[in-house]
């Protein structure tokens, strides 16, 4: 399992700090050590225990001090508390405030390194008491129980331990010896704090307490920020559902419009006026099972041998065009019928109109009245999937 954690501690020695001609500061300092240091369950990502919980991790001093790991100290990144994440090149430049100028070197039970800080805020900040130190690296965490030299039962072992950065903090975990080495001893440490998400900071008591409140804090956050997500995911759904439901109703009184009784009939009288007129333009002999009337009256044009000049057939004419070239048909075959009453038709309405009712009731299409009842009820028949001869 690789994890990737910060540590913290500190300590104190001789003063060491030089101010460079540049302004610079130039100091070494103790930045980790080996031995028994406490992690909780949620650094190193387990999720069979409270996240809380504190855990021992020994350090064992042939990883502390393996060369590969002493080397990644040097040119590593100073940074004034940890970043949010690791130092890289897209952060860098906003985060780091100097860097390590030599690989990391045992001194007793501690790695110390050479560092140059750069930034005079962070030079202001050590000056002020910000002087402990805390190493942030990836390193690999073994399951194994045991007990370390002094006695510490542990369940972890660190290995294989990189260094990304170190940061300049209040409260290191390595202890108050883990610390830029000055000789200026101050009073009252520096308590451990928490961080709120509001951003105020809350002095405790001690590191472990710090430790698990923090976590604590971070976890609940981390669970409120979640549900808030949800929640505004849910309301999306709803917002959509709502949409959608909207379209159905809109949908759903278009069809009740379509089959209102007004709607039938008037589609009925269109059906009985299409083959009124296919028959006046073919005859008796014309014969259309379709409810539909511009079905009606494309083949009653085909079926007439009227060639569709405009379009490749009168298939693919629109309805608009073939509804007139029908009507001009309709009224062109009325006209040859009674070429006597042609002259007067635009004068005497009363004996067109007499003229129109003798051709309805005398033609195939049979009684009016009957044809629309018939009329009427194929159309039901063939919307509603009614087959002929079902009961």
């Amino acid at each position: 399992m690789r994890a990737t954690v910060t540590d913290r501690q500190s300590f104190r020695v001789d003063s060491q700090r030089i101010i460079l001609d540049n302004g610079y500061m130039s100091v070494p300092g103790r930045v980790a050590r080996s031995g028994i240091q406490q992690y909780s369950a949620a650094e190193l990502g387990l999720v069979d225990r409270p996240p809380d919980t504190l855990i021992n991790v020994y350090r064992p001093p042939e990883e502390v001090f393996k060369a590969g790991s002493l080397a990644s100290y040097d040119n590593a990144d100073i940074t004034v508390h940890h970043p949010d994440d690791f130092v890289d090149s897209s952060t860098f430049k906003d985060v780091s405030v100097g860097h390590a100028t030599s690989t990391g070197r045992q001194s007793g039970e501690y790695v110390v390194v050479d560092m140059l800080i750069k930034a005079q805020d962070a030079i202001d900040a050590v000056n002020a008491g910000t002087a402990e130190l805390s190493a942030g690296y990836s390193s690999e965490y073994l399951p194994q129980t045991g007990i370390a030299p002094d006695g510490t039962p542990y369940e972890f072992i660190q290995t294989d331990i990189t260094i990304n950065h170190i940061a300049l903090c209040d409260s290191a975990r390595a202890g108050r010896m883990a610390r830029l080495f000055d000789s200026t001893p101050q009073e009252n440490p520096p308590m451990p704090h928490i961080t709120l998400d509001s951003g105020a900071r809350v002095d405790v008591a001690d590191q472990a307490t710090a430790t698990l409140i923090q976590t604590t804090l971070d976890s609940l956050v981390s669970r409120i920020r979640t549900r808030d997500e949800e929640k505004e995911d849910l309301e999306k759904k709803v917002a959509s559902l709502d949409v959608e439901l909207e379209k159905k109703d809109d949908e759903l009184e278009e069809e009740k419009e379509k089959t209102s009784d007004a709607a039938i009939q008037a589609r009925v009288d269109q059906v009985v006026d299409a083959l009124t007129g296919a028959s006046r333009i073919i005859g008796k002999k014309f014969a259309c099972d379709s409810m539909n009337p511009m079905v009606i009256k494309r083949r009653a044009l085909d079926e007439a041998g009227i060639t569709c000049r405009k379009y490749d057939s009168w298939q693919k004419a629109p309805d608009v065009y073939v509804s007139a070239w029908f009507d001009a048909e309709e009224e062109r075959k009325e006209e040859d019928e009674d070429p006597d009453d042609n002259d007067n038709k635009t004068h005497d309405s009363h004996r067109r109109f007499a003229k129109d009712m003798t051709n309805a009731m005398t033609r195939n299409t049979g009684d009016a009245n009957q044809q629309r009842v018939n009329a009427r009820q194929n159309f039901l028949d063939e919307r509603y999937g009614k087959k002929a001869g079902d009961k």
